[in-house]
């Protein structure tokens, strides 16, 4: 056929070719005046002509080449399809005995060692450590864990596993030594996806906070040990989150691996090191769930044919790509691990990248009804802050950086573009939560140890906040965790002028140290205060650049820098605007100098305000000359408390609503702040150190009622105090212990 179609076509073209020779015979004869240039350029058509015909016939070739191998391709599809199809019936039904669904009886010891259908499954080994100085964790002898530092890691070590790869998703300590830890672990366990491997092992201690719904929780997934864990045991728990189990086919509410328990023989003893090796089958469909098992006598001749095959396929399809070679660009492949049909938007390839990597997120990666990652906040009037650059201070503490994120730019006025975290170090998983939120990430070298290296990394983030934003006047600071109010914005937005109309302003922060739940109630109200709160603050330009920036404390100095900046030649007898009620909450229960136990006593019970859009009261009495006579108008107009009755007492306060109340404490000097700590103990309000006051006094709500603690004779208010009243004077055995 192809030798009938190239003697056509040669046939025309010398038929052709023949008869424009003979018209251009006649032609020469007529016109013999034709000059050498246009013979030349008739020449020249001619040989274009037989250039075209040789082009026609390559074209003819290409596409019946094209058309052959499509034909080709596709009876190879087909052929393979059917194999496959064919293959796997009859493995099934040879089979049928080995996977009637019955599994022989596992003992607990050895539920981990399942080696029946070894040859078509893949297998994770787990190496697990669990003592009272060490524990670790190796994944196919990577090690995931190694915690054996003296004095850290004390608790439960988690480490989460993806079903399908053995990626590490996740990995988390809870000292549930201390308290509310395991209410933290047991939130983390139910916000990680169904079918996630969890590996629990404990180091030193894990049990002496461990209640009981934590217990019930282990319970359900499979342990035998949670109900009889103990004091100083040493246990290891490897299990799967509920949805498939580990340990046999099917569905279930999830399955124990393996278990181990290492009993305390007496009160000042732990339990035996344990060292334990468990293997645990990966999942191989898209759900999680184990794919049929074919039995040995197939599994060789099958892989073999199946990997022929598809090579074969493979390579039939770029040949069939680079000849066909598609006019529009192929649509780009998205590498992530996909377990949920989200529709294809920006939004969702986030959030895509972001689950196939991390772990314990809860209902931001939930197929059917994902949390939102992309906020619409809401405008706010006369945005004054609208190009105030945001730095978020983080670290490694990557769940913090999630809830933070979530609040701070749901508030109202937020200006994602506006905003950089700065994390301190080269940590993975902070940088895909700022990746989520799709913020600018910065991650820098940490210089120092321990409260060096945080200031260090407060310096270094203000520095680069105003390098990127080379004409910004202010720039406000939040940590990683905290949770700021519905007018967080707002709150600076109306406050923001102050600072360059007063220079005896120091800063504008979102965080009042006395700010408790029973002690700050007027959302409207502000304060002066001499000491800089922090937790949420807003500062000049000016200030950072001229002053802070060049003396700061180097890294060799073990400083805190909020401490720092409240030294008195810092801060130059300037003071801060504070709110009454808060505009930030602190929920952070882990750090370098926080524990669950502080958390729980100095800032659970905090206030936060959740109204929007809150229009602050006399925000220009707040300049300093104003200041003074509010404050003195309120002291002087203040009902005197009796002061023969202890600050303690319940009585002490009367129970009455909306008064204004005032008593005087023995205060010789700034340094004298005995009385105060004793008082403050009473009240249930900070008292680890003296905070929040301004000139000698201190003010905050009790039972609804102002109160205004005035130190005698040191503040200038003292001269309101009547004659006949004796300053209270008290002593750390005064009063009883705090108790919130």
């Amino acid at each position: 056929m192809e030798n009938d179609q190239e003697s056509t076509v040669d046939y025309y073209y010398h038929s052709w070719s023949k008869r424009w020779s003979m018209t251009t015979t006649r032609s020469a004869r007529v016109t013999s005046n034709v000059n050498v240039s246009t013979n030349a350029a008739s020449a020249t058509h001619q040989r274009g002509c037989r250039c075209n015909w040789i082009r026609l016939r390559q074209r003819i070739l290409a596409k019946l080449c094209r058309t052959t191998i499509v034909i080709v391709l596709m009876l190879t599809v087909l052929v393979n399809l059917f194999f496959i199809l064919e293959f796997g019936y009859k493995s099934k039904h040879s089979g049928s005995s080995h996977l009637s669904g019955k599994f022989p009886h596992e003992s607990t010891s050895s539920r981990a060692n399942i080696t029946d259908d070894s040859q078509s499954h893949q297998y994770l080994t787990l190496e697990i450590v669990s003592s009272q100085l060490r524990a670790a964790v190796s994944v196919d002898g990577s090690t995931m864990i190694d915690d054996n530092e003296v004095g850290k890691g004390r608790g439960i070590h988690v480490l989460v596993l993806n079903q399908r790869t053995g990626s590490v998703m996740a990995r988390q300590i809870f000292d549930t030594y201390s308290p509310h830890e395991d209410e933290a672990m047991s939130l983390f366990v139910n916000l990680v996806s169904k079918g996630r491997i969890i590996v629990m092992t404990i180091k030193d201690e894990g049990s002496f906070h461990l209640k009981q719904p934590t217990r019930d929780l282990l319970q359900r997934y499979g342990s035998k040990n949670a109900q009889i864990l103990g004091w100083r045991d040493t246990w290891i728990f490897v299990f799967q989150k509920e949805g498939h189990s580990l340990h046999r086919r099917g569905g279930g509410t999830g399955g124990r691996c393996c278990e181990h328990l290492g009993k305390s023989p007496n009160f000042l003893s732990w339990g035996q090191n344990l060292s334990v090796t468990c293997k645990v089958r990966l999942s191989t469909d898209q759900h999680g769930s184990p794919l049929n098992i074919y039995p040995s006598s197939f599994s060789y001749t099958y892989t073999l044919c199946v990997a022929y095959r598809s090579a074969y396929l493979l390579y039939l399809s770029f040949l069939a790509i680079y000849i066909l070679r598609p006019r529009r660009p192929a649509r780009p492949l998205y590498t992530a691990e996909s377990e949920c049909q989200w529709p294809d938007t920006g939004e969702n390839q986030r959030r895509r990248e972001f689950c196939s990597r991390v772990e314990g997120y809860g209902s931001v990666c939930d197929c059917h009804q994902p949390t939102p990652i992309n906020f619409q906040p809401s405008p706010i009037p006369n945005n004054q802050i609208l190009n105030v650059p945001v730095a978020i201070i983080a670290s490694n503490r990557p769940h913090y950086l999630y809830r933070m994120l979530r609040s701070l730019l749901r508030a109202g006025g937020a200006n994602k573009e506006m905003m950089t975290v700065f994390i301190d170090g080269y940590f993975e998983e902070p940088m895909q939560v700022v990746r989520l939120f799709d913020l600018k990430g910065v991650q820098h070298k940490p210089l120092g140890m321990k409260n060096a290296r945080i200031s260090q990394h407060y310096k270094a983030s203000l520095s680069a906040l105003f390098k990127q934003h080379p004409d910004a006047r202010h720039a406000i600071l939040v940590e990683e965790d905290l949770d700021v109010s519905p007018d967080f914005f707002h709150y600076f937005s109306q406050l923001v002028h102050l600072l360059d109309e007063d220079p005896t302003l120091y800063c504008v922060s979102a965080w009042n140290d006395h700010g408790y739940q029973h002690s700050a109630v007027n959302a409207t109200l502000l304060y002066r205060v001499e000491t800089m709160p922090g937790l949420g603050w807003m500062l000049t330009k000016k200030l950072f650049k001229e002053e802070l920036e060049m003396s700061w404390p180097t890294q060799d100095k073990m400083w805190d820098w909020d401490m720092w900046m409240r030294k008195s030649s810092v801060r130059r007898d300037r003071e801060c605007v504070i709110p009454d009620v808060p505009r930030t909450y602190h929920f952070g229960a882990s750090g370098l100098n926080m524990n669950s136990f502080f958390q729980d006593t100095y800032f659970r019970k905090r206030a936060l305000n959740n109204q929007p859009d809150v229009q602050l009261r006399g925000i220009e009495n707040m300049k300093a000359a104003n200041y003074e006579k509010v404050v003195e108008t309120a002291v002087s107009n203040a009902t005197v408390l009796d002061h023969s009755i202890l600050p303690c007492e319940e009585s002490f306060i009367p129970n009455v609503s909306g008064e204004t109340f005032s008593l005087y404490m023995k205060m010789e000097n700034a340094r004298d702040t005995v009385s105060w700590l004793q008082i403050a103990k009473c009240f249930k309000i900070w008292d680890l150190d003296a905070r929040g006051s301004h000139k000698g006094l201190w003010r905050f709500f009790l039972k609804n009622n102002s109160i205004l603690v005035v130190g005698y004779p040191f503040s200038p208010y003292s001269k309101f105090k009547p004659a006949q009243v004796i300053p209270i004077e008290l002593h750390p055995t005064s009063t009883t212990l705090k108790s919130n």
